[in-house]
Parts: C-alpha cells; structure tokens; sequence
C-alpha cells in the first residue's frame, strides 16, 4: 500500500511560576532569544536560570525544546521529565513529552501523556491530533480516527486532523471517507499541495488514475520545487507504466534535492524497467559513493550485474554487502538466486538458502529455491515438501503452486488443483502445463 503523508501538530505555549526575579530575568531573555530562533543564546540564558533557580520547570520546558530542535531527544525528555516534576498540572508539558516520545517511537507511552494534557485540557486541539497519530503507529486505526475527530470538532477549519483522519481512513481501506478529508481540506485552504498529494494517492487506490494524475498535477503546480512532490510524481508515472516520465520526475527532484537517495534508487529501479542498464548502474554507483555502508545498495547493484552479465563483479557486491550486513536475510536470498541461475553446480546457491532460512525460517523463496534444486538434483518428492512449505507460509505464491502441480502430475499425484490454482493467480505459465496434464472438462 502506498504511503500516505501524516502530520505532527508542533504547539509552543509557556506558562508557569517564575520563583526568582535574577533567574526570572534569565529566564525572559531565554525565552526572547528562542522566539527570535537564536537558540545558542537562549540556551545559554536558560542554563544560567536554571543553575540560579533549579526550581523552574518553564526554563526546562525551553530548554527541552532547545535539545528536540537539535534532535537530541534523550536529552529533551529528560528535561520535559523535570518540568513536569516541577508543575504536575502544566497541560503542555505532557503534550510535549508525548511528542518527544513520539519522535522516539516510544508511541504507548506518548498516548499516555497526551492522555493526561487532555485530562488537564479538555479542548487541548493538538493534544487529541498527536494522540491520534500515536495510535496510528500502533496500528489502532479506529482510535486514530476517533481522536482526529474529536480536534475537528474543536474547531472545524484546523486542517491537520482532516489530514491524517483521511490517511488513518485510507488505512483501513475506507478510501470514500479519506477522499471526502482531503476535499475539506481543499475547500478550507485550497493551496494545500499535500492535499492534492494525498487525495491523488487515494485516487489512484481507487484505481482513478485520471484523476490521481491531475492531483499530482495541481499539487506540482501549487510547489514545483518540492523534491518530495516530484518524487512521487515519479511514483505515480512508475506505477501507471509511463517509464521514461518516471525518470524525468525522479530526475527534478534529485536537481532539487542532491542526497535524495530514494530518488536515485527509484531512478535506478525505472531504468533497470526499460533495460538501461548502463544507466541503472551509474545511478547505483552515485547511491553508493554517498552512502557505502548500504548493504542494500550493493545488493541492488548486484543483482543489475548479474543481469548484465558482470558475474564476478555482481558477486563482489554480494560478497561486499554480506560484510557490511551479515545477518540480513535478502542478502543471501538474492546471491543465492544469482548462483542458482549461473553455476552448473548448486552448492553455493544451497548453501545461501539454506543459512537464509536459518536466518528466517519465513521466507517463503528460500524454501521455493531449495524445491527447485531438489527437481535438478532429483528428489522429487523433497521438492513437493519444499513447495509446500513454501505455500503454506505465502498463500498466493503462483509459482509455487505450478512447480508443486507439475512435479505431483509427474509423479502419478493430483496436481490439477495446484495449477488451476496458479492460472487463478495471473500465473500464465500454468496453463500450457494445465492442458498438458490434466483433464479438461
């Protein structure tokens, strides 16, 4: 499912007791300094406040702020932790330590400081958005949704809510209600680019490509220099089959934005689509001269090479991103599939499926290569077991259905039910094998 764009309600209020009129003054200049974005002298002010007076819980409320603004969040919480030691009663002291947990995926324990700042603040808008999107990472969607609404009735023109109580709706597969959201939202304020980005993305789940294309389109028109809107423009075009637009769109946002890897990594993936492989392979090669502890870059770049033939170099990859990563499971999956398709002997390929299934005892592949290997080494009714393990742990996979069938009608066993059950699932090759082996009725 594609990924829809929440947002966090950011709140800066203070209240609070000041207890020492030298600290006070510290304190004001503190503040001053951090509304004017100066935060290296706020900072400072708050530290001198904060040693004449330890008891003011506002100067580390700021000063909480101050380490969220630099991502030191550890940092923050303990300081929101003394704030609210200081002045159990604050409202927004528990809803800013709930968003510092939130951006510490610490999600229960943010619920349950939004929690309190609503029981202090029955109208506390944001508190009920952020709680909401708390429960969202916790997969309750239909919490989410309550709390979503619950801040649009507070007040109906607030768009936030509407914008991620659509991506909860759209969470749960209730695309008429997401795109009623995302409409409010652009009747509210109709220059809102992420609406259009979002409605388009519902669109395009309702399989409205038309009409997702003209959202993104009116999204771009509203900000063409956002590198995020170009990228999932090229999404869009990917998705819809239209390769070379996907390219051009992938390509402006890496112009707009130099280290956006994803974009690269999707332009890489596009190019690989139409078979340019040379220029898939000097996208790959720009990833990994940015970030050369990827494991998975060099996998990727492994698996083009094996496709265009660089055997030696694509094992290299392979061999490079095992280093890096040792125990990731897709590693090996993919230079398993390599060896599977270029030795003439199978033990290397063996011998990565199976310390990937020691890795994950789950994936349904490596049990599927496995059974390919019992057929060229013979063992049939082992390829039947493997098969099905294969099956049992993806239910849909096609492949898996096609090979068991065949092997079973080769061995005197019932496989008609496995390829129809294969045609079934847009498996095309099953069929010539269906009419082959089974009987039509």
């Amino acid at each position: 499912m594609k990924k829809i764009f929440f947002y966090l309600s950011l709140y800066l209020v203070f209240t609070g007791d000041i207890f020492s009129q030298s600290a006070e003054e510290y304190l004001q200049i503190g503040i001053s300094k951090f509304d004017s974005y100066d935060y290296e002298s706020s900072f400072q002010n708050l530290n001198i406040a904060i040693s004449m007076n330890p008891d003011l819980a506002e100067a580390y409320s700021y000063r909480a702020r101050i380490f969220g603004i630099l991502e030191n969040f550890e940092k923050a919480l303990i300081d929101f932790d003394m704030a609210i030691k200081l002045d159990s009663n604050n409202p927004s002291y528990y809803y800013r330590r709930g968003t510092t947990k939130y951006y510490l995926s610490l999600f229960e324990e943010a619920v349950i400081d939004f929690t309190k700042a609503i029981e202090l603040d029955k109208k506390f808008i944001y508190a009920f958005n952020n709680r909401g999107l708390a429960k969202n990472q916790l997969k309750d969607y239909n919490g989410a949704i309550e709390d979503f609404s619950a801040a649009i009735l507070l007040d109906s023109n607030y768009v936030m809510p509407y914008m991620n109580r659509g991506a909860a709706r759209y969470n749960l597969n209730d695309y008429e209600g997401a795109l009623n959201d995302y409409s409010k939202i652009l009747e509210v304020d109709p220059q809102n680019a992420f609406a259009y980005l979002n409605r388009g993305i519902v669109k395009y789940a309702m399989k409205d490509n038309s009409g997702a294309l003209k959202d993104y389109e009116e999204a771009l028109k509203i900000d063409s220099n956002s590198a995020e809107l170009h990228y999932e423009m090229g999404l869009l075009k990917h998705n819809l089959m239209d390769f070379n637009s996907a390219i051009l769109e992938f390509t402006k946002a890496i112009e707009i934005d130099s280290n956006y890897l994803t974009a690269y990594y999707q332009r890489a993936e596009t190019k690989a689509n139409i078979f340019n492989f040379d220029g898939s392979l000097q996208d790959y090669n720009l990833l990994i001269d940015k970030n050369s502890n990827s494991s998975f870059y060099f996998t990727k770049r492994g698996v083009l090479k094996f496709k265009m033939e660089k055997y030696e170099e694509g094992l290299a990859d392979f061999n490079k991103a095992i280093l890096i990563n040792p125990v990731d499971p897709d590693i090996y999956l993919n230079r398993g599939i390599a060896f599977f398709h270029t030795d003439s002997v199978v033990d290397n390929a063996k011998k990565d499926f199976e310390y990937l299934l020691m890795l994950n005892s789950k994936n349904s592949m490596g049990y599927y290569y496995l059974g390919l290997i019992s057929l060229k080494e013979t063992d049939t009714l082992k390829a039947i077991d493997l098969f099905t393990h294969a099956i049992e742990i993806d239910t849909n996979f096609a492949e898996a259905y096609h090979q068991r069938g065949v092997v079973k009608c080769l061995v005197g066993q019932d496989g008609c039910p496995d390829l129809q059950k294969a045609i079934e699932l847009n498996y095309v090759f099953a069929i010539n094998d269906k009419k082959k082996y089974c009987e039509e009725n």
